[in-house]
């Protein structure tokens, strides 16, 4: 995949979700993948798991694949932490 090669310059971490990733998550290095799941719902709890203060993350994704998911997960952690007085 095109996309493997400029991700390796620009990210430490794939997560991504759904079938037509799946590609791009076995064409990335063994130590950048961070998971590839069947869809955005199971997806987002893992990352959420993962995320340590200081950590960015970029969400890309169309309507239809629900990445909505991920940045909702997303958002109630960052609230959850800043009520928490973390981050």
């Amino acid at each position: 995949l095109g996309l493997a090669e400029p991700l390796t310059r620009a990210a430490d971490l794939l997560w991504c979700c759904g079938e037509h990733m799946g590609a791009l998550f076995d064409a990335v290095p063994q130590a950048m993948r961070g998971a590839h799941t069947p869809d955005a719902r199971t997806l987002a709890p893992l990352l959420c798991a993962e995320l340590r203060d200081g950590d960015a993350v970029l969400v890309k994704g169309s309507f239809g694949s629900r990445m909505r998911d991920v940045a909702a997960a997303l958002d109630a952690l960052a609230a959850h932490s800043h009520a928490e007085g973390v981050g």
